[in-house]
């Protein structure tokens, strides 16, 4: 046994180290993630062998796998040590009178939420091409007497991929929270470059509207949520539908602005992110001016802002966590109520573990939120 503690702590070591570097391929990125938002588990398993290690006086494996438990408990540390001041800023940003409860729990970090999944309809809304489009619709549990505020969800993955069925788990805990979700499908970038994206969320919203007594929602109190490249769909949507019964906008994530996004961005960073953009936008931001403004985030908050709620990672290289910065700044010099959480520790698709320390505080600010504004 004692022959393997090496070799395994050096295994533990290496990837310990993708909590304090950040990943050069999509691969190290996805790693990370695990890292990151479990971390907590492989934790316990360095100090455990540690301790294993220390009893056999193998000093270079105690070292290896003491060094490994501190970087993997990293988020964890980093996560308590600003709970207060987040809540504190939601807070007063937000305009929120109760006090939030505890954004983070030791138990939820390794035993879960005791999540059950949901069933949802797949109604079809729209066909293009001949192929359907359509929503997933999570009622609300348990059945409510009347009408329930709603959130429509736009799933991320680059507006060339994703799925309405990825990252379900927010979806079943919104609807026991007593809301209804749909999360929607839409036609993907390059046969259908935008604004193809948003005339899909319209005619999603058209086909709610008229379905929305049979589908039992409130029309007066709903929300829209996107992740990554859904969540520029989603801020483009919330800022120029002025729908009075819009109340709020939630954003993981987003690429807000791609002329500014195309001109940080690489032709040979993590995912090509200017000819992804190009194929997008059909062109570059001299090419296809038009395209880039009506599909910044940034240029549309000055049709109607709502309530916004962002958050990022501050080490996300996929969508560069400025995105996030720089349109809390605009809210904040247009009174609009906001609040913005960035993760000092979190990357892209943090919320992949709704149980780890990015996924539980980003919970938590959510219900806030939505109980906050669909009173």
């Amino acid at each position: 046994m004692r022959k393997l503690f090496l070799p395994l702590a050096g295994m533990l070591f290496v990837l310990s180290l993708l909590n304090i570097m950040l990943p050069f391929d999509l691969i190290t990125w996805r790693l990370s993630v695990v890292t990151k938002e479990y971390g907590h588990f492989f934790f316990l398993l360095g100090a455990f062998f540690a301790l294993m290690s220390w009893r056999d006086k193998d000093i270079p494996s105690v070292l290896l796998f003491a060094f490994a438990s501190f970087f993997f408990a990293r988020p964890m540390m980093m996560a308590w040590s600003g709970e207060s001041a987040w809540r504190r800023e939601f807070a007063q940003t937000l305009g929120e009178e109760k006090p939030l409860p505890p954004l983070l729990s030791l138990k939820t970090l390794f035993f879960g939420r005791g999540l059950l999944s949901a069933p949802y309809e797949r109604l079809v809304y729209a066909k293009s091409d001949g192929e359907d489009l359509h929503l997933d619709f999570y009622r609300a549990t348990p059945a409510p007497s009347g009408p329930v505020p709603w959130v429509l969800v736009l799933h991320g993955g680059g507006w060339e991929g994703g799925s309405s069925d990825q990252l379900p788990e927010l979806n079943w805990h919104l609807a026991r929270q007593g809301y209804a979700v749909i999360s929607m499908s839409y036609r993907f970038s390059p046969k259908h470059p935008w604004p193809a994206q948003r005339e899909d969320a319209l005619a999603a919203l058209h086909y709610v509207r008229e379905h929305a007594a049979g589908m039992g929602l409130d029309l007066n109190r709903w929300f829209v949520l996107g992740r990554s490249a859904g969540a520029q769909i989603a801020g483009v949507l919330a800022y120029t539908l002025k729908d009075p019964g819009l109340r709020g906008y939630i954003s993981f994530y987003p690429p807000t602005d791609l002329t500014f996004g195309y001109e940080v961005g690489e032709e040979n960073d993590l995912l090509a992110s200017r000819s992804l953009v190009r194929r997008f936008l059909k062109g570059s931001p001299q090419e296809n001016a038009p395209n880039y403004q009506s599909s910044s985030v940034i240029e549309a908050l000055a049709n109607h802002p709502v309530p916004t709620l962002l958050l990022h990672g501050r080490t996300d290289l996929l969508t560069w966590f400025k995105h996030s910065e720089r349109l809390a700044l605009r809210l904040q010099a247009l009174n609009v109520p906001y609040a913005y959480v960035d993760y000092p520790w979190a990357t892209h698709g943090f919320d992949y573990n709704l149980n780890g320390p990015a996924g539980q505080i980003s919970t938590t600010l959510i219900d806030s939120f939505l109980q906050r504004f669909s009173r």
